[in-house]
């Protein structure tokens, strides 16, 4: 045994290759934490967690759920992004182990003579070749895999913050539109006993009733309609901030009508199309893939190994050693092939996501852009000129120049154009919510306007 223990010492003291293994190149690092939340402008509010949450994480108790705190509590409760985090530190270890060289091999042969004496001893020490010769590689790809995947959990994170935004601005809308249902519905009322009254005077008509009474009852399925998808939308935002069996009754902020946006289309597509996560994950997958095709080229001798080798019939003796697969029926090629397939369909898909990047830009600033318009012309000479009606009527009225019914017909005349207001500025909020989505996110949607082209949003407040 002292024999073989001195064996090994000389071993390792020839072989710079085992000196060289114990080399460990430096690890990738990526905050994934710190980039989603400058890319949300919350720097604090994600964290990672290795343990996943219970289903209801109870929100302290509050009767006002604010704008601000239900994106950041959808951002600290969401699972999507927790999981996405995890994925994250997935890709975090497979870029330290690329970094490393592979564990020499030790290997000790004995042999023990049949007529007796001193066994002969063979050892051996040898480390995988081509791992060694293509750390740098490998490092560079796993490094490349590990950037796509921050980018991938920004992309995650930005859907998050977008289905909370949409979420709570629908339950603003709808907390504003049913209040003037009920008030509808109450003028309905009011025009069905006039017109009951007026047809036991003999002055009316059995149509005129049957008229508003038809009209009544439409507006109560109406009515029960948006109150159903309120409830709704109040469960889906519960949900969404992690306490889904809340009893979701909180107050909301007020509604807040959205600024005009005055940037032209071609600047939104721009700035899509440069800071978009998904973009940036399929470029980094495609610097990964053209990696993976460096590598596959020599891919015939993986299983190649240098090392030293040395034996004992009575004196020691050693030397280096190297084996190396015989490219003769596998020479590579398919290996490469494949490489460069996949190479090739990243690329594809890059185009691809190019494409739907800029259809989903320009179909968002449309949608802005027209229902911003239309909300002008409801806001702007609509409204105005069913006040002054209503106006007119109520003066006419007062007179005696017309009965109680034309008054109350301007009345639910305004108060349906009220309605519409409410329904197109919801309209406004969802499409600029697709297209601060469609961009990139609250940041790069900012960073439009902090060139000089119109007022910001900060994250958390949004449309409301």
């Amino acid at each position: 045994m002292k024999l073989l223990r001195r064996g090994t010492l000389v071993l390792v003291a020839s072989a710079p290759a085992v000196m060289t293994a114990a080399c460990i190149a430096h690890p990738s690092a990526v905050d994934a934490e710190k980039a989603v939340g400058a890319s949300l402008g919350l720097p604090d509010a994600v964290k990672f967690r290795t343990e996943g949450d219970p289903v209801d994480v109870p929100l302290a108790p509050a009767d006002v759920l604010s704008g601000v705190t239900a994106i950041r509590r959808s951002v600290e409760t969401s699972p999507e992004l927790q999981a996405s985090l995890a994925r994250v530190r997935a890709a975090q270890a497979e870029a330290d182990l690329a970094g490393r060289l592979p564990n020499p091999i030790l290997s000790l042969v004995f042999r023990f003579p049949e007529g007796g004496g001193s066994p002969e001893i063979e050892a051996g020490l040898a480390a995988d070749l081509l791992a060694i010769l293509q750390r740098p590689r490998r490092s560079s790809a796993a490094a490349n895999r590990l950037e796509a995947e921050a980018a991938s959990a920004i992309s995650t994170a930005l859907d998050v913050i977008a289905e909370a935004r949409g979420l709570y601005a629908n339950v603003q809308a709808l907390d504003e539109l049913v209040p003037l249902l009920e008030a509808r519905l109450g003028v309905f009322e009011r025009l069905r006993e006039v017109a009951r009254a007026r047809l036991e005077l003999g002055e009316g008509t059995r149509h005129d009733v049957t008229t508003l009474e038809s009209e009544r009852l439409v507006l109560e399925v109406e009515l029960s309609r948006r109150r159903q998808e309120l409830r709704l939308a109040r469960i889906a935002l519960a949900r969404r901030i992690g306490e889904p069996s809340g009893a979701a009754s909180w107050r909301l902020d007020e509604w807040q009508v959205v600024p005009p946006v005055v940037a032209d289309e071609g600047a939104w597509v721009s700035t899509a199309l440069r800071t978009r996560p998904e973009v940036l994950a399929i470029q980094w997958e495609i610097r990964a893939r053209g990696d993976d095709v460096s590598l596959a080229k020599w891919s015939a001798f993986e299983g190649s190994a240098v090392g030293v080798e040395a034996e004992r019939q009575g004196d020691w003796s050693a030397g280096p050693s190297v084996s190396t697969p015989l490219p003769i029926f596998d020479t590579g090629s398919p290996k490469a092939r494949r490489a460069r397939a996949f190479e090739a369909e990243a690329k594809h898909r890059l185009t691809e996501a190019h494409r739907r990047i800029v259809e989903e830009v320009r179909t968002s600033y449309a949608a802005l852009a027209e229902s911003q318009a239309n909300l002008a012309r409801v806001v702007n000479e609509l409204i105005p000129m069913q006040e002054r009606r209503h106006a007119e009527i109520e003066e006419a009225y007062r007179v005696g120049h017309v009965d109680v019914t034309a008054l109350l017909v301007a009345e639910q005349s305004l108060q349906a154009t009220a309605v519409q207001r409410v329904e197109l500025e919801r309209d406004v909020s969802r499409a600029l919510l697709d297209l601060q989505r469609a961009v990139g996110g609250p940041s790069a949607f900012d960073s439009m306007f902090l060139q000089g082209q119109g007022p910001a949003t900060q994250a958390g407040d949004g449309p409301r």
